[in-house]
């Protein structure tokens, strides 16, 4: 099949085949045009695909409308290949607005198809509007349609099976917690509302007694909690009696009976108000003791079992315990990753050496936004006259991130630039490499760059990389590269373009992630390239008056950006 068979044609004549209904166990994939020929060109080209073990069904919706009374009554619509110009210049983007923000739906994938790309350029979209892709009708062949679309309906099985899980995980600790709280609550409302209720139908135990120091009331739940004899418990017994059992039983500790009992009701005897304390029964149990002074004179005291709860206390300090130890070991381990990831990076012994072979001098930044990043960059000596050079920025940060560069790392030292091979060829290489080990999602994005001091050439190659940037340091005049290119890892058949530029003595490379110009601004505003090229342009003019360009630029950022980073920054700046 040559490119022109593969190109989508758009028949007037096909008939209407919308299905009335929608199965059950299909992909749902909603085309919104106002010209019926694109939906049905669509569904012609892919109604015999199938993703995942589940076939592809197509709906369709002549306006903007018609695709919002659909996406309302159907919710599980994987993905939306939108017009823009519809029943106006901008309806496909305020049906993204709507199903952003009015729907709250995060996961449907948002494919914008124009056949008039000036009514909503793609800049202005990108940056402004929560879509997926932009593409030109006229662009999508039949494979690249099927490729953006498998692609899309793979990020959104992924995004809600993950949510699913989430929810899931979620609603278990939820319940969980609920449960536990009923349960301290429903104990703590049984406490407090027994306080107020006859005696004799409380819980807890009770015993009233009055200015002599003889009981006066108490309920059944006492004797029991104290297995105390009922011959012993009397209308008119002297408390004292009762604390001297208890004492000869040993609730009280070890040592001398009787003094036990003086220190008991010495206490008793001047309890001071209210108060609150910890006694021991039978049976292992453990009271709470409540008690108050009345104004006749004498105390009520309130005994709860706290036996559980003492437990659970013991327990939670243990886990607590057992918390802090792996905070601690989590910790370690972090501090021993971090600088296991600063090993991937150049020695200054190393850059060092280099500088002296080639005649160059280089200077790098490397931050993390976490304790790891996802960012790495490199140098190499290719051969007497040639050396490579590389800055690589993986999606995400983190841990993931952070494993992914020694990915990355590892093919870069194993498999070095072999004879004859472009920098283009060398991602090729990396990114079917990479695209065998990544999950679904992650990919990095990289300039490779190849510096020949004999033929005064540099040449690199982008994979969806910031744009390099490349001057004179004579005549203080830089240009903006070509960092394009699609990132690496996405699929194992990706192909890259070369680049070669004039590279005499006095040039200069400077190479940076996307941090440098996506940093938040204390106004709440964010940084851009324009940022970026004015730090250029004064660094060409006064770097030598904070001690070299990258610094000049470092600093510049630092006073510009608002702190904490929220991306990974590397800056590399190569001088001849």
């Amino acid at each position: 099949m040559t490119e022109e068979d593969d190109i989508l044609t758009f028949e007037e004549e096909l008939e209407d085949e919308t299905p009335d209904g929608i199965s059950e166990g299909e992909w749902k994939v909603l085309v919104v045009d106002d010209d019926e020929a694109v939906f049905q060109a669509t569904r012609l080209a892919l109604s015999d695909q199938n993703f995942d073990g589940r076939k592809i069904q197509f709906l369709y919706a002549e306006s903007g409308a018609r695709a919002r009374e659909i996406l309302a009554d159907t919710s599980d619509i994987a993905v939306v290949l939108l017009d823009v110009v519809m029943e106006t210049e901008h309806e496909g983007l305020e049906v993204a607005d709507w199903i952003r923000n009015k729907q709250k739906n995060p996961y449907i994938r948002i494919v914008l198809r124009t056949g008039q790309p000036g009514y909503a350029p793609e800049k202005d979209v990108i940056q402004n509007y929560d879509i997926n892709d932009y593409k030109s009708k006229t662009e999508l062949t039949a494979t690249k349609l099927y490729t953006l679309l498998i692609t899309n309906l793979r990020t959104y099985r992924d995004l809600t099976l993950s949510e699913f899980s989430r929810v899931r995980s979620v609603n278990e600790l939820l319940k969980a917690e609920i449960n536990e709280r009923i349960q301290a609550e429903q104990k703590l409302k049984d406490s407090e509302e027994k306080l107020l209720i006859a005696m004799n139908n409380m819980a807890g135990g009770i015993i009233l007694v009055d200015e002599k120091l003889e009981v006066r009331s108490f309920n059944p739940q006492l004797v029991k909690m104290f297995a105390l004899p009922p011959h012993l418990m009397k209308i008119g017994l002297a408390f004292e009696e009762i604390i001297r059992f208890r004492a000869g039983r040993g609730d009280f500790g070890d040592g001398d009976p009787e003094q036990l009992v003086d220190k008991m009701m010495a206490y008793y005897r001047n309890p001071g108000g209210t108060g609150r304390q910890q006694e021991n029964a039978p049976d292992g149990l453990v009271l709470e003791v409540h008690h108050g002074t009345v104004e006749s004179g004498g105390f009520v005291a309130v005994y709860t079992d706290i036996t559980e709860r003492k437990k659970a206390e013991q327990q939670l300090a243990a886990a607590n315990d057992h918390l802090q130890a792996f905070h601690d070991r989590i910790g370690s381990e972090l501090v021993t990753a971090q600088e296991m990831q600063l090993d991937l990076l150049p020695t200054r012994d190393e850059i060092a050496a280099l500088e002296q072979r080639y005649g160059i001098s280089l200077g790098a930044h490397f931050e993390t936004s976490s304790e790891l990043g996802g960012d790495i960059w490199g140098l190499h000596p290719i051969d007497d006259d040639r050396f490579g050079l590389y800055t690589v920025d993986f999606s995400g940060h983190g841990v993931g991130a952070a494993l992914n560069t020694f990915r990355c790392h590892t093919f870069l030292a194993d498999k070095p630039l072999s004879e004859g091979q472009t920098p283009a060829d060398y991602l090729s290489e990396l990114s079917a490499e990479m695209a065998a080990h990544l999950k679904t999602g992650h990919y990095a994005t990289m300039i490779y760059a190849i510096i020949d001091v004999a033929q005064n050439t540099l040449t690199y190659s982008g994979a969806c990389n910031p744009a390099p940037i490349f001057g004179s340091l004579t005549e203080k005049s830089y240009a903006l590269g070509d960092g394009s290119g699609l990132p690496i890892g996405l699929t194992k058949t990706q192909t890259y373009e070369n680049h070669q530029i004039d590279f005499p003595a006095n040039s200069f490379l400077f190479l940076y992630s996307d941090a440098l110009f996506e940093a938040d601004l204390p106004d709440g505003g964010r940084m851009d390239m324009d940022h970026v090229k004015s730090w250029i342009t004064a660094a060409l003019e006064e770097k030598s008056q904070e001690g070299g360009y990258l610094e000049y630029v470092r600093n510049r950022f630092k006073e510009n950006a608002k702190p904490p980073l929220n991306d990974d920054l590397t800056m590399v700046w190569l001088s001849r």
